[in-house]
């Protein structure tokens, strides 16, 4: 096992702080940003076509494909990763978020 409890319970509690409280940042911006990481794959992408004069950098295109991939996870599975990391032991106090409707 990589982390121990003692280790997991931080990285738990700051996740839940940061999906929380971000909650309305998250869900403004994702199509925003994920059109730019799209983009900068793209130009990436076409920058590396043999016919192409500029010298481009594969780690570049990785580097925006997953971001672009960590981005859509995120998206998919908020509330999944939100209800894993929530430090309160009595669950009879956690309301379920409703989904925004896209």
């Amino acid at each position: 096992m990589l982390m121990n409890r003692s280790m997991l319970k931080p990285v738990k509690w700051l996740t839940f702080q940061l999906f929380f409280h971000y909650r309305h940042f998250f869900q403004l911006t994702y199509y925003p940003i994920l059109a730019v990481c799209i983009g900068a794959t793209v130009l990436n992408m076409a920058l590396m076509l043999p016919f192409s004069n500029v010298e481009a950098s594969p780690l570049a295109l990785v580097v925006f494909m997953s971001f672009s991939l960590y981005w859509a996870a995120v998206k998919r599975y908020y509330t999944h990763i939100l209800a894993w990391s929530d430090p309160r032991t009595n669950k009879n106090t956690v309301h379920v978020l409703k989904r925004v409707s896209e």
